[in-house]
């Protein structure tokens, strides 16, 4: 088979297993989903309440994934493409899944950043679902040990199964990422909520998860953040310029392609662990990725700049 139709069998054998144990449960689309992702890993039937003729049914579903060679992109994408499904569906929203671009550009970021990485220890503290934290994993060639943050369960529960069908190997932790203290980290990967945390004098919640989490870095490592344009705008007290001095500096600002959003255009910032007040930061605007001319140059104004600053950027 094709890497096309491989990818539409798997999301057919989610959609019939979901549809079967729904007969059997009546549950939440989300939950069924995480019931077949269950299901799938265990190559079982672990529905204790199904009768036999059904389990009978759901196994013949999951037979049609046996001598399938499916790689990780196959896996990826069938299941959030299920999971937006289940999001609509239950009237939730949508927009907070990162687009799968966004995720192919932060890992060859990552590539760029430590190029020599053996192992490497990424974490994302605002989860959700995901797609950021396997689409980045899905593009970086060497061995990983991925860690996920959310305060919502459900989400956790989709983005723990997925990690596990792609045979990653995942720790997830449902609370407040706020609270949470990590270390031994070598990257950070965020797609920023844009919102205030009115219990904490409404400070600007982006601000606080990046000096959180910079400290849950090595000294070498690095925090990519997606944030709205907007962003270092929200300082008016200086309170995240003040604080970022504690834990490293900003690296470099690529604005993503306003073509990409609706609404509220967002930038990738990457932040450095140790201080580096003689490198000059990093600015790119992205073009259209549909644009391959324009990319390209802009593809070749990023590899300038680390060609440049190699010494430094470890």
């Amino acid at each position: 088979m094709n890497e096309t139709s491989n990818f539409e069998l798997f999301y057919d054998v989610l959609d019939e297993s979901i549809t079967k144990l729904y007969e059997i449960k009546h549950d939440r689309f989300l939950n069924l989903l995480v019931s077949t992702g269950k299901n799938i890993i265990a190559n079982d039937v672990l529905q204790i309440e199904a009768t036999q003729e059904q389990k009978d049914e759901l196994f013949k579903i999951y037979e049609k994934l046996s001598d399938v060679d499916f790689n990780v992109e196959d896996v990826r994408r069938a299941f959030q493409m299920m999971v937006l499904r289940a999001l609509k569906e239950e009237n939730l929203k949508t927009g907070d899944i990162t687009p799968d671009t966004i995720g192919f550009f932060v890992g060859y970021l990552i590539n760029k950043l430590l190029p020599n990485a053996k192992k490497l220890n990424i974490l994302d503290p605002v989860v959700g679902s995901g797609n950021l934290l396997y689409s980045v994993a899905n593009h970086l060639s060497c061995d990983l040990h991925l860690f996920g943050i959310d305060v919502i369960k459900e989400l956790l529960d989709i983005a723990s199964i997925q990690g596990d069908l792609l045979n990653y190997d995942i720790e997830m932790f449902c609370q407040d990422t706020l609270d949470h203290p990590f270390s031994g980290m070598d990257i950070v990967i965020a797609d920023l909520p844009d919102y205030k945390v009115s219990d904490l004098e409404e400070k600007y919640f982006p601000y606080l998860c990046v000096l959180q989490h910079l400290s849950s870095l090595k000294e070498t490592g690095y925090f990519i953040g997606i944030v709205p344009n907007d962003f270092f705008e929200h300082d008016e007290d200086n309170f995240f310029k003040a604080n970022l001095k504690k834990y490293g500096s900003v690296l470099g600002v690529l604005e993503l392609p306003k073509n990409m959003f609706k609404s509220n255009p967002k930038s990738i910032i990457i932040f450095s662990r140790e201080s580096l007040p003689s490198k000059k930061c990093l600015l790119v605007e992205l073009p259209s990725f549909s644009d391959a001319g324009a990319l390209n140059k802009a593809l070749l104004q990023i590899e300038q700049w680390f060609e440049i600053n190699k010494k430094e950027v470890k």
